[in-house]
């Protein structure tokens, strides 16, 4: 059964219908029994919505090239990897 961390995890798969079909009857009965995920899907919705009217501005060249100048080249050795995914 789909748990909240999925719905957290793949909303936006679920938003932009890239979820196989036979996945899709355990997100809806998900959906209908936990108000927590209706919510959550609905603001992220909304989150999609009003981030697609925002005008979109090119970052001033001298903030690129700070941040590309604050970038480290090469991987520190301290660096930890990211937990593999399920």
């Amino acid at each position: 059964m789909l748990k909240c961390r999925d719905v957290a995890e793949h909303g936006s798969h679920f938003l932009d219908r890239k979820i196989p079909w036979y996945k899709l009857p355990g997100w809806y009965l998900h959906l209908f029994i936990c108000g927590n995920c209706r919510r959550f899907i609905r603001h992220l919705q909304t989150t999609i919505t009003v981030a697609a009217g925002l005008p979109r501005r090119p970052a001033p060249p001298e903030q690129v090239a700070s941040v590309m100048t604050a970038l480290p080249t090469t991987p520190t050795p301290d660096a930890e990897a990211p937990p593999p995914r399920d």
